[in-house]
């Protein structure tokens, strides 16, 4: 019982993540661009995560600083996207 309710806990953000990305792609301007995005995003989490044998568990919180510190970078600046006609 207990580990078909951690199953259920872990599985939760998993479900959001998935009505997060339906909804998003379905207004988007470039379905394929956006499709490969999640996709390199998948793998770059994947090897990231990996990270964690390489660098330890304590430094990982620094590496995902600079991560975070990256993106938010990144964002400055961009303008909302329009959502697509139809």
């Amino acid at each position: 019982m207990v580990g078909f309710l951690a199953a259920i806990v872990f599985a939760i953000p998993v479900f959001f993540a998935g009505l997060l990305f339906a909804s998003e792609f379905r207004t988007t301007a470039s379905p394929a661009a956006a499709l490969g995005a999640n996709m390199l995003g998948a793998v770059v989490g994947g090897l990231l995560e990996n990270l964690s044998l390489i660098v330890g568990m304590k430094a990982l919180l620094v590496v995902a600083a600079i991560l975070y510190s990256l993106a938010a970078l990144g964002f400055r600046g961009l303008q909302s996207p329009q959502p697509a006609e139809r």
